[in-house]
This record gives C-alpha cells, sequence and structure tokens, in this order.
C-alpha cells in the first residue's frame, strides 16, 4: 500500500509518541518520573496536535489559556488567519452576550469548540485570547531522523547518571536536534 507524505509523517511520529509513552509508563511504574498531572493533560493533547496533525505549512487557531479548545486549522497565510481570527473574535462577542438560538454556522462551530456550561464571561475573556500556532509534523519527522545520531549517547549518559532517558525527547521542542539551531531570545 502506498502512503502518502502526509500518512506516513502522521505514522512515524505517532509511533514515536508511542514509544515516549511506553517509556513513560514504564518509567513512572519504576520512579515515578516525569509525572502526568490531570491537568496537563489538555495540554499534552495539544501540542502532540501540533506535532503530528499538521505541518508547516497550516496551523490552529485556539484558544490561548485553554488549549482544549481549537476552534479550526487554517492554511499558513497571515490575511487568512487574520481573517479567521477576526471571525471567531466576533463570534465569541456574541456568544458572551448569552445568544444560544438562531446562531450563525460560524457561531455554532465557535460554542461547540469550548465544552458544556460555558460561561459568557469565559467567552468574552475568549474574545481575547484567539492564538495561532504554527504546525510542526513536519520539523518533527525531520528531528527525529536527526535524534539517531544522538539516541544511544544520550540514553547512555541518562542512564548512566540515573536521569530519566525521556529527557533525551526535549532537544525535539527546543531544536529538532538541529545541531546549528539558534534562539533569537
Amino acid at each position: 500500500m502506498l502512503m502518502t507524505k502526509t500518512s506516513l509523517l502522521r505514522y512515524v511520529t505517532g509511533c514515536f509518541i508511542g514509544l515516549l509513552t511506553l517509556v513513560s509508563g514504564s518509567l513512572q511504574a519504576q520512579s515515578g518520573a516525569l509525572p502526568r498531572p490531570a491537568e496537563l493533560e489538555p495540554a499534552i493533547r495539544f501540542w502532540t496536535r501540533v506535532y503530528t496533525e499538521v505541518d508547516t505549512d497550516s496551523g490552529f487557531l485556539h484558544d490561548a489559556r485553554n488549549l482544549a479548545v481549537v476552534y479550526r486549522r487554517v492554511d499558513y497565510n497571515r490575511r487568512e488567519i487574520e481573517q479567521y481570527r477576526g471571525r471567531i473574535v466576533e463570534d465569541l462577542q456574541v456568544l458572551a452576550t448569552g445568544k444560544r438560538t438562531g446562531l450563525t454556522l460560524t457561531q455554532q462551530q465557535t460554542l461547540d469548540a469550548w465544552p458544556d456550561g460555558v460561561t459568557n464571561a469565559q467567552l468574552a475573556e475568549a474574545a481575547n485570547n484567539v492564538r495561532f500556532q504554527l504546525g510542526q509534523s513536519d520539523r518533527f519527522v525531520e528531528g527525529l531522523i536527526r535524534s539517531g545520531a544522538y539516541r544511544e549517547h544520550i540514553v547512555r549518559v541518562a542512564s548512566e547518571r540515573g536521569l530519566s532517558v525521556e529527557l533525551g525527547a526535549l532537544p525535539h521542542v527546543e531544536s529538532s536536534f538541529h545541531p546549528g539551531a539558534y534562539s533569537h531570545a
């Protein structure tokens, strides 16, 4: 069966995240290392989606404070992003007035992104928190490939020093194992 580039990226990334989850579970069972508090689960799910579902040609418009709220996937086009963001902000402002019937399609979609019982105050605050996050799946896969050059060394050093081998995944977030990476910060 022929796989598309996107499905291959999702498969490889999914395998890596599955491996990390297995390692994490066995480490937690053994030593309690790197716990996953329940309140972090929405953020974990959001960032997993960023690193597996969308590449750097697109991203998610989402709530900056409640990462469980993702409004829509958008191509990386600044004009399009701002148009959708403006529409979401307008819809949130309408919903914050308490309107729940006779909604337009986009107002209903915006409301549906929130859990049942969302308050008008939460929706009003959300109008100031609509953010775009660029996808990272293609960069993540490139980093997975580069990580092969360092994986054995990282596991050996972490094990020798009694550290969690999960720490070896941090370069994926920081630099995707790119030796020439430079932070503007």
